[in-house]
């Protein structure tokens, strides 16, 4: 006897396949950016960095660019964003995925030896495109992207600001031969 096919069995399937643009809220932030990012330009400008004749094929450039951008954006190491990555649709989505995916889509250790390969030089086009996009998308203005914001809050190691244990110990020390000597001691 054949095993009876239940409206669950092909619920379940149907979900294992589901595109994942009818998954996805079109209002999300990734999906926006996502729809609004150029792709096609950065294929142009990263296949000459990858060679035809040797070694396995390359992943997808969407893929590559996108898991180092969601990376940055959300301050995740490269074992994180690729284990995020297969939990998130919205991060598959904005990576090119068509099919909601549950297995990690590289090793980790991928993401450092393409980011080796296509240097500070070949980072550039990413961060054009992010500015491009947004003025796009009018989240910055265009006089936002001309100026850079530098933090001045982070010091070197050896900035000549001790650290804050040192100089309350050097307070302390101080202030009592300060009382000491008021106390005529």
């Amino acid at each position: 006897m054949k095993p009876k096919t239940s409206p669950c069995h092909s619920l379940q399937r149907s979900l294992i396949y589901a595109s994942l643009s009818t998954l996805v809220n079109p209002g999300h932030p990734l999906v926006k950016l996502a729809d609004t990012v150029d792709w096609r330009g950065f294929d142009e400008d990263f296949t000459p960095l990858y060679s035809a004749d040797v070694g396995a094929p390359g992943k997808p450039i969407r893929l590559m660019l996108g898991l180092t951008y969601l990376k940055h954006i959300y301050n995740v190491s490269d074992e994180k964003v690729v284990v995020i990555w297969s939990e998130n649709p919205y991060w598959q989505y904005f990576c090119g995925g068509s099919v909601l995916a549950y297995d990690s889509p590289i090793d980790p250790s991928l993401l450092s030896r393409w980011r080796k390969r296509v240097s500070q030089a070949g980072m550039e086009p990413l961060l054009k495109e992010a500015i491009a996009a947004g003025l796009k998308r009018k989240e910055n203005r265009p006089r936002s992207s001309t100026q850079v914001k530098v933090d001045a809050t982070v010091l070197e190691k050896d900035g000549g600001v001790p650290p804050r244990g040192k100089f309350f110990h050097a307070m302390l020390k101080k202030l009592t031969r300060l009382a000491d000597k008021w106390r005529g001691v």
